[in-house]
C-alpha cells in the first residue's frame, strides 16, 4: 500500500513538473488584420496587446523586447513607378512598440526602400513614445541582384536565403533540403537529402533548430519521389552520433524550443470555418517528455515571450 502511494505520489509530482514548465513562458500570437495577443500559459487566456486595423500584415521577422517594450512591424506596400526609361520601385516597413505594463502603444519606426536600376536608398526613421524622431539615417548601396524576389521584401541583403538556428557558436541551416551544422566556422553536412530537390513542393528536410542543450537538432521532414509513401515528420538528429530518429508525424511549421527545450512551439495548417478567407494557422505545444500536443489558438505567427 504505501509502496503504490509513493509511486502516485511521484507522478502527481513529475506530472506537476512538467505542466509547470509550460507555464513559465508565455505567447505572442500574431494575428494579421486582427493584433497581437498574449497567451498566458498558466490562465490558458488570451490578451490583446496590439489591435491591427484591417489592412496591416505582420512582418515575418523576429519581434523584439527590450524592457518591458515589445517592438514588431507591419509589412508596407510597393509602388512601382516610370521615369523615363527607368523602373522606380518603392517600399516601406512600419514599426510599433507596445510598453508592456502601461500597455501604451507607438508608431517607433520607418523603414523606405528606393531602387532605381542598381541603386538602392535606404531611409531609417526611429521615432520615440512621445512621437519625436530619435534618429534618421540614410544610406545608398549597389544592388547585385537582378532577381525581382528580392526587391521589396530583403533587397541586397547579405544574409543566406534560409533560417539559421544558432545557440553560441553552434548554428544550423538546411539548404536543397540537406541539413548543415556549424561549429565555430567548421560547417559539416548531417543529413544528405536523396531525393529530387523540389523549391516550389518543399521536398526534403527543412527548419532546423538546435536544441537549447546545443546536444542534437530537430526539423521537419518532407517527403518526395523517392519517398512514396511516407510523411511529413518532425525528426532529430543527434549531433555527435549523428543518429536520425522520428518525433511525431504530421505538419509542424516553424518549430522552436521553450528556454527549458522541454517543449516545442510550431503552427500548422488547419482550416478555420469561422473565416476561410484569413490567413492564420492553428498554433500548438508539443510537450518533449509526453509527445503530448496542447492547441492554444490561431494566428499568421507565434513566437515564445523570452
Amino acid at each position: 500500500m504505501k509502496i503504490n502511494l509513493i509511486i502516485t505520489l511521484l507522478a502527481v509530482i513529475l506530472l506537476n513538473s512538467i505542466t509547470s514548465l509550460a507555464q513559465n513562458q508565455d505567447v505572442l500570437l500574431f494575428k494579421d488584420k486582427d493584433g497581437l495577443y498574449l497567451y498566458t500559459s498558466s490562465a490558458a487566456k488570451e490578451k490583446l496587446l496590439f489591435k491591427a486595423n484591417d489592412k496591416q500584415i505582420f512582418l515575418d521577422e523576429p519581434y523584439k523586447l527590450v524592457n518591458d517594450v515589445l517592438t514588431f512591424g507591419f509589412a508596407g506596400t510597393i509602388t512601382h513607378t516610370i521615369s523615363g526609361y527607368n523602373s522606380i520601385e518603392k517600399y516601406h516597413k512600419d514599426y510599433y512598440s507596445v510598453d508592456m505594463k502601461t500597455g501604451k502603444s507607438w508608431l517607433s519606426g520607418k523603414v523606405f526602400y528606393s531602387a532605381l536600376d542598381d541603386k538602392l536608398t535606404i531611409k531609417t526613421r526611429l521615432i520615440s513614445s512621445k512621437g519625436d524622431t530619435i534618429l534618421a539615417k540614410d544610406s545608398t548601396t549597389t544592388l547585385y541582384s537582378t532577381s525581382s524576389t528580392t526587391h521589396g521584401v530583403v533587397y541586397n541583403n547579405s544574409k543566406p536565403p534560409y533560417p539559421v538556428s544558432r545557440v553560441g557558436e553552434k548554428s544550423t541551416f538546411s539548404k536543397k533540403g540537406n541539413i548543415y551544422y556549424t561549429e565555430k566556422k567548421d560547417t559539416t553536412l548531417l543529413i544528405k537529402y536523396n531525393g529530387y530537390f523540389d523549391p516550389k513542393l518543399g521536398r526534403g528536410n527543412f527548419e532546423p533548430v538546435i536544441a537549447p542543450s546545443g546536444d542534437y537538432i530537430i526539423f521537419k521532414f518532407l517527403p518526395g519521389t523517392a519517398y512514396i509513401g511516407e510523411d511529413k515528420t518532425l525528426q532529430k538528429i543527434d549531433i555527435k552520433t549523428k543518429k536520425v530518429s522520428v518525433i511525431k508525424k504530421g505538419e509542424y511549421k516553424n518549430a522552436s524550443f521553450s528556454k527549458d527545450g522541454n517543449f516545442i512551439l510550431f503552427l500548422r495548417h488547419e482550416i478555420d470555418n469561422s473565416n476561410m478567407y484569413k490567413l492564420s494557422y492553428a498554433v500548438y505545444i508539443l510537450n518533449l517528455s509526453t509527445l503530448q500536443e496542447k492547441k492554444i489558438g490561431r494566428a499568421y505567427a507565434a513566437a515564445w515571450l523570452q
